[in-house]
């Protein structure tokens, strides 16, 4: 497999999963549309907002441990964005690079890798939040914590949503 295969391959594999990063019409994930269903797009308070209380309830949170998870939450909020944002642009200039009428590998090959950084210093960032997160949970929330996780990737194995 030559080298452009490669990095194709990789970064389709790398940015396919992440509906914040598809350019596709509306800007609301690879289904161009927002429905009843669909939680594309929903990337502000709502979403966040609703994903603690639902950790607060299940969890059993106090109100002390809320508050510093909000306090994790605002702290890493920028540089969240900032990536979110990169990662648009460089999906997009990907995208156009591997759709023009004359392909210039180098630069598919520079955007591609590019796009591979990015979703690295984004599992990075995520790893950095859940460490805090799970700093100031208790044993039994960390073990309720990992038993939801694990209920949620069987049952989705496979299903980006």
């Amino acid at each position: 497999m030559n080298r452009l295969t490669a990095v194709l391959l990789t970064s389709g594999i790398a940015l396919g999963g992440f509906g914040m990063v598809n350019a596709s019409p509306g800007g609301h994930g690879s289904h161009g549309h927002k429905g009843k269903y669909c939680q594309h797009g929903k990337h502000g308070k709502g979403r966040g907002a609703a994903r603690l209380a639902r950790m607060t309830k299940k969890l059993g949170l106090n109100d002390t441990q809320v508050k510093q998870i909000k306090a994790i939450k605002a702290k890493y909020a920028p540089q969240k964005t900032a990536l979110r944002t990169k990662m648009k642009d460089t999906f997009v200039q990907l995208r156009k690079a591997m759709h023009a009428d004359k392909i210039d590998s180098a630069q598919v090959e520079q955007l591609a890798q590019a796009a591979g950084n990015l979703k690295a210093k984004k599992f990075v960032l995520r790893a950095k939040m859940r460490s805090e997160v799970y700093s100031i949970l208790t044993t039994e929330q960390r073990a309720k914590k990992k038993a939801m996780r694990k209920g949620r990737y069987g049952r989705h194995h496979g299903h980006h949503h």
